[in-house]
């Protein structure tokens, strides 16, 4: 029996459920066992014997402990109105370096997640995938309405052959992905291998998926995108052929490519192919670190527009001062 739950490690999220409907699943990687009711006093051990109790429609959750949930094959979330919540609120740092760590190095999973129902919160959890394989798209496959996800790490492209393949990302929104949400999110790593591949990205909208649109009308406030590059073609986000609609608002959000000795710079943070639907990516009080400019031309029905003061192609893209303080 775990005493994880007594112990004083669980979060305050925990308390941001009690008032809703629906079960409560418990489960623990390091003291659970999957033969156990998923109480707090006998919680499960694996994402799958969760997920397993979690009701489609009724809002259950499954809360997860500190520790590491290995997956094998992709993990397919098919069930709408349910949740996951991690009990460690910092998510930052890869699977090696604690906190609630869902992830996969298997080179046959595709997505860590393909996540598919409707209306489902993930929160306080890394997601990751670290496959080693051209194979290994994508952490996290977004092709369900109404998503939710806070305060969540999303990381793809941890291996040099992911990094080099072209549509390899950590975090790829498809048809079926309408009006997600994502809030303090980390999207990206800057502290894994290179990434090489062109149109490689961390962000990637695609038109498959299950729903008959393009995804449309998303949000990202307060999410750090990172990434480890110094092949001038590798944007942070892309837009494969036909793949957004509507309004995409990205606010308070951080742009950051590390580049070793400042000595290259990305062409640009936005790649945008789609020539049917019309959309805007709307930047508010962004900021990019490492890129030349947001997005090298507007192509087709995309625009980038964004409401920093400075124009042309400067607006929020950041440079060292040349003078000192108060000179």
């Amino acid at each position: 029996m775990s005493d994880y739950w007594s112990s004083g490690h669980q979060s305050h999220a925990e308390d941001l459920f009690y008032m809703k409907p629906g079960r409560k699943i418990y489960v623990d990687a390091t003291y659970g066992s999957d033969g156990n009711a998923g109480t707090k006093a006998n919680p499960m051990k694996t994402l799958a014997a969760g997920y397993s109790q979690l009701r489609t429609g009724r809002n259950d959750t499954m809360f997860l402990a500190n520790g590491n949930y290995i997956l094998t094959a992709e993990f397919d979330w098919t069930k709408s109105d349910t949740n996951v919540v991690g009990l460690c609120e910092n998510i930052e740092g890869d699977h090696t370096q604690g906190g609630v760590n869902i992830y996969s190095t298997t080179v046959t999973v595709v997505n860590t997640i393909d996540l598919s129902g409707d209306r489902c919160l993930f929160q306080n959890v890394k997601i990751t995938n670290a496959g080693a394989a051209a194979a290994c798209l994508q952490a996290v496959f977004v092709r369900g309405a109404g998503a939710l996800f806070k305060n969540v790490a999303i990381s793809g492209s941890c291996a040099a052959t992911q990094a080099a393949t072209a549509l390899a990302t950590s975090l790829c929104i498809g048809r079926g992905g309408y009006f997600p949400r994502f809030e303090d999110c980390v999207i990206g790593n800057n502290t894994q291998v290179t990434r090489t591949g062109a149109t490689n990205s961390h962000l990637h909208f695609t038109n498959l998926g299950g729903g008959t649109y393009p995804p449309d009308n998303g949000t990202f406030k307060r999410c750090k995108f990172l990434s480890i590059s110094v092949a001038a073609t590798t944007p942070m986000i892309y837009v494969l052929l036909n793949s957004l609609d509507r309004i995409w608002l990205f606010e308070d959000c951080t742009f950051y490519n590390f580049y070793v000795g400042a000595a290259t710079k990305l062409n640009e943070v936005i790649h945008d192919d789609d020539t049917f639907y019309t959309h805007q990516i709307v930047l508010k009080r962004c900021t990019a670190v490492g890129y030349t400019e947001w997005q090298t031309s507007d192509i087709g029905f995309g625009s980038v527009q964004s409401d920093m003061p400075i124009t042309g192609t400067g607006g929020g893209l950041t440079t060292p001062p040349t003078a000192a303080v108060g000179a």
